[in-house]
């Protein structure tokens, strides 16, 4: 999953706060059209964007909401989109 979601050319990213046994992790989030990849970490930084996609999104357009962490893995990114319409409409025209 990983792998697919790296190699696209729309990436959506994500992250949300949830309690897991009674402790707070942060749930993230990458995506493409068809492919979702979910995964709990302590921490909301950019050390978990680089556990599960070290090699970054070289060659993908990020979807994000442009908290820092996701905005510095994007580095060689081409565009980095941050409303709601421009990111659906782009994510929308990728289907």
């Amino acid at each position: 999953l990983r792998a697919r979601i790296a190699e696209s050319k729309v990436v959506g990213a994500d992250e949300t706060g949830a309690k897991v046994d009674g402790k707070k992790k942060w749930m993230w989030t990458w995506q493409d059209a068809k492919t979702t990849f979910i995964a709990a970490s302590p921490n909301r930084g950019y050390n978990t964007i680089q556990e599960n996609f070290p090699g970054g999104f070289p060659n993908s357009i990020i979807v994000s909401d442009c908290w820092k962490p996701l905005s510095v893995s994007h580095c060689g990114t081409s565009t980095l989109y941050s409303t709601p319409d421009e990111g659906a409409q782009l994510f929308s025209a990728t289907l």
